[in-house]
């Protein structure tokens, strides 16, 4: 069965929206009330992707690595033999978060050049951003003898992914790539 987005309606007075949905005759129609949005990700209103199935809300994706994860800053104290090589690892590494987020989105400089000067430096603030995603990065800096340190003043930043998980109150569903909703909660109805 296939779901198109149709129609979104925001609840002003408080952070809800509505999700409507038309599917083939035979799926009949679905609406979503996401309660306490935090975040709706929709990447082109004039060509909604076709959706296969409706999601179930997750509570463990890297879409909720902003709002669950401590906020670590990433240092380096050694320049890498090759930043342009280090730069082309984490790329790949980037893959891992499944490219919900840019390329440089944590990066302490935006322009990659930028940062590379930074690695060739040898000293400064790399990256800022949520712990698994710096623990990623620290692992890589660190094979390219970079000696990086993960710094935080948040006591969260030891606990576990499961930990993480159980605490954060919101959930996501991803309906696509270019659709996804982090919210308190969700309700799915047939209309």
């Amino acid at each position: 069965m296939t779901f198109w987005l149709t129609k979104i309606e925001w609840h002003w007075e408080v952070p809800d929206v509505t999700l409507y949905f038309a599917s083939n005759p035979q799926g009949g129609n679905r609406k979503i009330l996401c309660r306490s949005v935090e975040l709706l990700h929709i990447e082109d209103l004039q060509h909604p992707p076709d959706i296969g199935f409706m999601p179930e809300p997750v509570r463990d994706h890297p879409v909720l690595w902003p709002f669950a994860d401590s906020i670590c800053n990433l240092f380096v104290a050694s320049a890498p033999q090759d930043p342009y090589t280090l730069i082309g690892h984490l790329a790949a590494v980037h893959d891992h978060f499944e490219n919900w987020f840019p390329f440089s989105t944590w990066f302490a400089r935006k322009n990659v050049e930028e940062q590379i000067d930074l690695l060739r430096s040898g000293s400064g603030c790399f990256a800022t951003g949520p712990r698994r995603a710096m623990e990623k990065y620290r692992d890589i800096l660190e094979s390219y003898g970079c000696r990086p340190t993960l710094v935080s003043n948040d006591p969260r930043t030891d606990e576990n992914n499961e930990v993480i998980r159980d605490r954060c109150p919101f959930s996501c569903m991803v309906f696509d790539p270019q659709i996804y909703v982090v919210a308190m909660d969700f309700e799915e109805t047939a209309t």
